[in-house]
């Protein structure tokens, strides 16, 4: 029973901790040493997996253990260390990925993102649409660079100019979107 509550307690707080691996569907591989993926370009790519490994200690005094609450606390310690290590592979893995496939979009640190930076990075991926013809897709960066999109963001929507490229962007991407969805093999 209490290897079951470690294990829960480790898995809760590493996908709390870590929020783009809670949004990324896991599957337990028994065994092999690799993966592959592809890109939408249809190229495969094949990652070797890596192996993370977290320690804590214990500091036994006079033969007593822990009481449930520190044995909770480290679970938790854990967790949050593999939420670290498997994120920075994650992010490492994606810095590859779109280098290579030139999904990637600069903005000068002094000037900032502008909007222009924000509908490249869209134009480049594949945007899908809810029942309802809303789009919508997921982008990371840091949270430097979201605070600045945050702070520009009503200032951006206040430009007529803004308005018009979202416009056709949006209109593009669904464009291509029902594309997508027509030429996609429904299987039993």
């Amino acid at each position: 029973m209490l290897d079951e509550l470690w294990l829960e307690l480790v898995s809760q707080r590493r996908l709390a901790q870590g929020r783009m691996l809670a949004s990324i569907p896991q599957k337990m591989q028994q065994e092999g040493d690799t993966a592959e993926f592809q890109t939408v370009q249809g190229k495969t790519n094949r990652i070797k997996y890596r192996k993370h490994s977290s320690m804590i200690s214990v500091k036994y005094e006079d033969g007593r253990g822990l009481t449930l609450e520190q044995y909770c606390a480290k679970a938790i310690e854990i967790g949050e260390d593999m939420a670290r290590q498997m994120s920075k592979t994650l992010f490492k893995e994606l810095d590859i990925t779109t280098k290579a496939t030139g999904n990637r979009v600069t903005a000068s640190k002094t000037e900032g993102v502008h909007y222009k930076h924000l509908f490249e990075l869209i134009g480049k991926t594949e945007v899908d649409f809810d029942d309802e013809g809303k789009p919508f897709s997921s982008f990371f960066c840091g949270l430097d660079c979201y605070q600045d999109i945050l702070k520009k963001t009503p200032e951006w929507e206040k430009d007529p100019e803004y308005q018009k490229s979202l416009t056709e962007l949006n209109a593009r991407k669904r464009m291509e979107f029902r594309e997508r969805e027509a030429r996609r093999r429904l299987v039993d």
